[in-house]
């Protein structure tokens, strides 16, 4: 159960979360599909893929019951990680770029015709456009750990972006990439914003001029909408987070699609809890969230860190982390944790006052 007065702290802005957005649930998908991970609504069919191990084809998905109703082979890919789709009005694209090591040198997109993919052929032909990070120097394996996964992949105008899961810092990066190149390229960050949590699908609401994210911060996912005007000015947009409830469906989401009347579809994963579920939502302006002037601020430091972490903030009666999984490893009544004995990576760090939790943050041990 979420708690009414989440506080939640992102791009230096405190906000509160007023109540959870709660997610309808359409249906649970078939086992066929319980690795969804990109999702895209696309002339009247719900399109889905596997992130990995599957076969390498696009899967159209009955939303009444979850069945897989048609499934078309992408010829000319392979599937490493495939993480998130969109489209344009002439292409469907295919981010292959999941990296929880970082260490990956094989960066692709793909790009499927439109026109080829709805024909009702068995099979379609895809172009590979492949890149790499400029900023990124270091390839060495470092699980949950890298600030070079991504999951997120936008069509935003004449634009292809890209935005990253960063789970050493917990920020987002976000790259363009030109949708026309087929030579490798090295791709620069436009910006880097902090909205308090990973970032795993996103899509365009061009008539709304809204970006939505959706993502999660431990085992709580999220929805962030975003308000652009077509331009890559990133770092002066204004956005607002709300805590999603996902009433026993899976709390791993994954992806994330437009559909008449401003509906948006998402899908979830399977869990060790939950089968993939699909879920759908409706709203004028998704947040509920609204600034907060004068709410206490909690401040967590050092972070990243080693041993030693000091938390400070008014009338905190407990301390919680999560590890990537969601599970509980570690409580404290203390404001200063010793958390050598925890293993390096991630954590969600939460805090709790007398009415229930008031902070939540990515802190990283190294």
């Amino acid at each position: 159960m979420f708690n009414r007065s989440l506080i939640v702290v992102f791009a230096g802005l405190l906000c509160t979360s007023a109540s959870a957005q709660t997610l309808r649930i359409v249906t649970d998908l078939s086992s066929r599909i319980e690795e969804t991970s990109g999702l895209l609504y696309l002339n009247g069919r719900l399109l889905t893929h596997n992130d990995s191990g599957g076969s390498v084809k696009l899967y159209e998905v009955d939303t009444a019951t979850g069945d897989v109703i048609d499934d078309v082979l992408v010829n000319g890919a392979t599937l490493t990680d495939w993480e998130d789709m969109c489209a344009d009005d002439e292409d469907i694209f295919v981010g292959d770029f999941g990296n929880n090591l970082g260490d990956r040198t094989s960066l692709k997109l793909y790009k499927i015709e439109i026109n080829d993919f709805l024909d009702g052929s068995e099979s379609t032909d895809a172009v590979e456009l492949p890149f790499h990070y400029a900023d990124q120097t270091n390839f060495d394996p470092a699980q949950f750990r890298t600030n070079f996964d991504a999951e997120t992949l936008i069509c935003y105008g004449d634009h292809l972006l890209i935005f990253s899961k960063n789970w050493g810092d917990g920020k987002t990066r976000i790259y363009p990439i030109d949708k026309d190149e087929t030579s490798e390229q090295e791709l620069e960050p436009i910006a880097t914003i902090d909205i308090g949590g990973l970032v795993t699908g996103g899509v365009y609401n061009a008539d709304k001029q809204v970006i939505i994210l959706v993502g999660y911060q431990g085992f709580i996912p999220f929805v962030v909408e975003m308000q652009v005007d077509g331009s890559l000015d990133f770092d002066t947009f204004s956005w607002e987070r709300t805590i999603l409830s996902t009433q026993g469906g899976s709390t791993q989401i994954e992806g994330i699609s437009l559909a008449p009347g401003d509906r948006y579809f998402i899908s979830g994963e399977r869990t060790a809890i939950a089968d993939p579920t699909l879920y759908e939502f409706t709203f004028g302006g998704v947040s509920n969230t609204t600034s907060v002037e004068n709410a206490n601020s909690i401040s967590v430091y050092p972070n990243p860190a080693n041993n030693m972490v000091h938390v400070e903030g008014e009338d905190i009666k407990r301390v919680e982390l999560h590890d990537i999984s969601g599970k509980l490893v570690f409580v404290s009544t203390e404001k200063q944790l010793q958390l050598g004995t925890l293993a390096r990576g991630s954590y969600t760090l939460s805090t709790f006052d007398k009415g229930g939790q008031k902070s939540s943050r990515i802190l990283v041990l190294e």
